[in-house]
């Protein structure tokens, strides 16, 4: 990307592996995406998102570069951004309160975004046919190994998809407007300063 770091540290690995760099007095935060290549899509559709909102002035880690592939893997280099993750479980009342307003203003600027495709890799739940890979056809055959297994966890499960099924979702909701969500809004994937948001992360869900 072009920096010279003078101090790296690992810092998170789950699905994404991050890094806190330092480059003199910048920091920056290094993200590695997961291997599977269809994630590769998803990634790249998210960093569009982050791009949209920091170009309607939201405080999110606009990348100082698009994502690289290198040998294989797709990296992404972010500021680091100012503030304090709010602990967890230290939210009274008051701070949900808070954490509500800015969600609402969230969804407000998102519902302002210029329409999008649906995220690779995923979809709808009104469809009732999950998993995505393979459908309804795969979803049959995993029923049929959980009946194996466990028979009356496979009938609730039948059940249950039944009763979704016949309300027909995709019909009802095929008019509704549809609009990105960040899908973990939590203390801990947003930051305050002096009472005021200044960070909103991690939009991988």
């Amino acid at each position: 990307f072009g920096f010279q770091s003078n101090r790296i540290r690992r810092i998170s690995a789950r699905n994404n592996i991050h890094w806190r760099v330092a480059s003199g007095a910048e920091r920056y935060v290094l993200r590695r995406f997961g291997d599977d290549p269809a994630g590769h899509a998803s990634a790249l559709w998210e960093h569009a998102l982050v791009e949209d909102l920091a170009d309607a002035s939201w405080p999110v880690a606009r990348a100082v570069a698009p994502p690289r592939e290198i040998d294989g893997g797709l990296w992404l280099l972010m500021p680091a951004l100012p503030g304090r993750v709010l602990a967890r479980g230290a939210v009274g009342p008051a701070g949900y309160r808070r954490m509500g307003r800015d969600l609402a203003r969230l969804h407000d600027a998102l519902e302002r975004l210029p329409a999008r495709a649906q995220r690779p890799g995923w979809g709808g739940f009104v469809e009732a046919a999950l998993p995505l890979s393979g459908g309804p056809a795969h979803r049959d055959a995993l029923l049929a190994d959980l009946d194996a297994a466990l028979p009356e966890a496979a009938r609730a499960f039948r059940t249950a998809l039944q009763g979704v099924e016949g309300h027909d979702l995709a019909t009802v909701f095929a008019g509704a407007p549809r609009v990105a969500i960040h899908g973990d809004i939590a203390p801990w994937n947003l930051r305050y300063r002096r009472g005021a948001l200044c960070a909103v992360l991690d939009f991988e869900l």
